[in-house]
């Protein structure tokens, strides 16, 4: 049986206690990627950022569910911030790797081009609705800027593209991928 067509036997959730100001390490938040969601060191890398306070969890398969990763992780991320700019907690960010990023843009490209086309032609400021491409999607522009947003909510996703660049294109289409599994 290959790594495709292997299936996770995840059991029931496995319960993480922690002290107030402890902080869970890389290997611990692997384990429990591994025990809760079925996914091994292949598919997620879970590495400490500037120090045990900062971790990044990074998606290297394509097959992973990102907003399955990024709910759980989200579940440990103790970050916290006061008025006065005190930090506590701790921060876990999640992320693809390049080879990801392409493979959920490559069912958007079409998509993609045809938001750029539509966006060369619209005036100064304005809002397009592209509902056959994922549900709510909008596509805005005001004075040049260029972004997209989910419903009618104002700049909550919010990317400048140049569309004259291959590179607008693949992340307009990243930004279909990323905003069409919220």
């Amino acid at each position: 049986m290959n790594a495709n067509q292997q299936t996770a036997a995840v059991s029931a959730p496995v319960q993480f206690t922690r002290k107030p100001g402890e902080y869970i390490t890389p290997a611990q938040l692997r384990a429990l990627l591994k025990s809760n969601l079925g996914l091994n060191a292949r598919q997620v890398t879970v590495a400490k950022g500037h120090g045990l306070q900062y971790l990044d969890v990074t998606i290297r398969d394509a097959a992973v569910d990102v907003a399955a990763v990024e709910a759980f992780a989200k579940t440990f991320n103790t970050w916290n911030m006061d008025q006065t700019d005190y930090v506590t907690g701790q921060s876990i960010t999640v992320g693809t790797t390049a080879a990801v990023d392409a493979a959920h843009a490559a069912p958007f490209m079409e998509a993609a081009l045809k938001l750029a086309e539509y966006a060369e032609g619209m005036k100064e400021t304005g809002v397009a609705s592209f509902n056959d491409v994922a549900e709510g999607l909008y596509l805005n522009k005001d004075r040049g800027e260029i972004w997209l947003s989910l419903g009618q909510a104002r700049r909550p996703y919010r990317r400048g593209y140049e569309l004259r660049q291959n590179w607008a294109i693949r992340a307009i289409a990243l930004d279909i991928a990323t905003l069409s599994r919220k």
